[in-house]
């Protein structure tokens, strides 16, 4: 199984502001198939969910915020607090979103489409089929 990971993005910086490149061939673990952002956050945590099929990448376009992925066996935690630095989240992790900044806006590249049957929404499920590929 894939581990998370931090991916830096080439970030070119002058007078007129920031220019972050995400280039999916040099860079991402794997093909865009999908990109939505998250934004107009509150305090309530969000994700609570894993994928089966769609490995992920969640870059804080502005703002902040803390992630916590779940392997089934330990948590990882990050803080993701850089407009070029995202978290690649593989296949098969717990995921929950906190502490958003008030401007905070998340982007989320993904490996595959938009499919509710692939997520895990509940908790021992997702133990359950991890378990299994152990």
């Amino acid at each position: 199984m894939n581990k998370p990971i931090y991916i830096s993005f080439k970030q070119n910086t002058d007078l007129r502001g920031c220019l972050t490149a995400i280039d999916s061939e040099n860079i991402l673990p794997f093909d865009i198939k999908r990109i939505f952002y998250i934004s107009n956050l509150d305090d309530i945590e969000r994700g609570y969910h894993a994928h089966r099929k769609c490995e992920q990448i969640l870059i804080p376009i502005c703002g902040c915020f803390n992630l916590v992925l779940d392997d089934g066996i330990e948590e990882t935690h990050f803080v993701l607090n850089q407009s070029h630095i995202g978290v690649y989240i593989p296949l098969f992790h717990w995921l929950k979103m906190k502490n958003f900044s008030k401007d905070c806006i998340i982007l989320v590249i993904c490996s595959y489409k938009y499919d509710e049957t692939e997520y895990i929404r509940d908790y021992n499920e997702f133990i359950n089929e991890v378990n299994k590929m152990r």
